[in-house]
């Protein structure tokens, strides 16, 4: 169980970051921040090997535990065996990760280490806020309630994808547990709430900026004002601009690699424009020197557009 354990937490911290940044459709960054090195890289694929084994041996439990439920047999012309709905549910939803989260300590574990995930990935947010340690700690798992129900649900959705009906059902039972999470977090932010919505709209922006700064150093550091400002500016910008291929306008995060050669240089060059505009609305705020870091980052993720290696392609 310790070496289970140990491949889920690495395992989740994956899970977790793909899920929760494919749960907003983006059309304004190019590139995808990827922090890991070569090692860890490496350490990955063979966490996933790992965890291809692990589910194998995962999968067999379950047809055991499968053939020991009880039936329904029905006899007609032939005997015929069928399986009652809910064993029929049990058996769609089955999932390796969602059974190990059934153990307590698998589930504890999980949560510590989203729960400092979140931390991080929110602390510009946190931050800003400025809460007490109680409240900040209710955020997190109210965060984390967010995310797992998000996770679960598309555990969920791909054991019954050839089920409409259980996955309409199901997709329905997701946006009742983040309206409850969202309200929730209403109740405890009170007149921050604002400030939490405007960061979850911008989150992408967010991001992307607190990338940028991290190589920026002294005075060329963006101040939080700065960080804010050119997060509205970017984000104003990505809502407003339509590109005259309608297709553009509606990919998601990582639509813009699928397109073929042609359409992302078509892309790149009217990026380029869309960039322009950022620039310009920033021109008011930000220093000569920041503008110049803010276009030459801007350059890189458009050439990684038309590079041969696409998203692979690392600063």
């Amino acid at each position: 169980m310790n070496k289970i354990i140990a491949v889920v937490l690495v395992s989740s911290t994956f899970v977790f970051g793909g899920l929760y940044f494919s749960a907003t459709p983006e059309t304004q960054r190019i590139e995808v921040k990827n922090p890991l090195n070569e090692q860890l890289k490496s350490e990955n694929a063979r966490f996933k090997r790992d965890i291809n084994i692990l589910e194998k041996k995962l999968s067999s439990l379950k047809e055991q535990l499968l053939l020991s439920q009880n039936t329904k047999v029905t006899v007609t012309a032939a005997p015929v065996v069928s399986v009652t709905k809910s064993q029929s549910v049990a058996k769609k939803v089955t999932n390796p990760f969602l059974k190990m989260m059934s153990d307590p300590k698998v589930a504890k574990a999980m949560t510590e280490r989203r729960n400092k995930i979140i931390q991080k990935r929110y602390s510009y947010l946190f931050k800003k806020l400025n809460l007490s340690d109680d409240d900040n700690s209710a955020l997190v798992s109210l965060l984390g309630e967010k995310q797992m129900a998000t996770m679960v649900s598309y555990m969920k959705i791909r054991a019954n994808r050839d089920d409409k009906e259980a996955s309409a059902s199901i997709e329905m039972e997701k946006e009742d547990a983040l309206n409850l999470a969202d309200s929730k977090i209403a109740d405890l932010l009170g007149g921050d709430y604002e400030a939490f919505t405007d960061y979850s709209e911008k989150r992408q922006e967010y991001d992307y900026l607190n990338g940028l700064n991290e190589k920026l150093e002294g005075d060329a550091k963006f101040s939080e004002a700065q960080t804010d400002q050119l997060a509205t500016a970017m984000n104003d910008s990505k809502t407003s601009y339509e590109f005259s291929n309608e297709k553009f306008n509606s990919l998601g995060r990582y639509d813009v690699y699928k397109l073929d050669k042609g359409e992302r240089a078509e892309y790149a060059k009217e990026l380029e424009i869309r960039d322009e505009l950022v620039l310009k609305d920033s021109a008011n705020f930000l220093t000569e020197g920041q503008l110049n870091s803010l276009k030459e980052r801007q350059e890189r993720d458009r050439s990684r557009l038309t590079s041969r290696r696409g998203r692979r392609s690392r600063n």
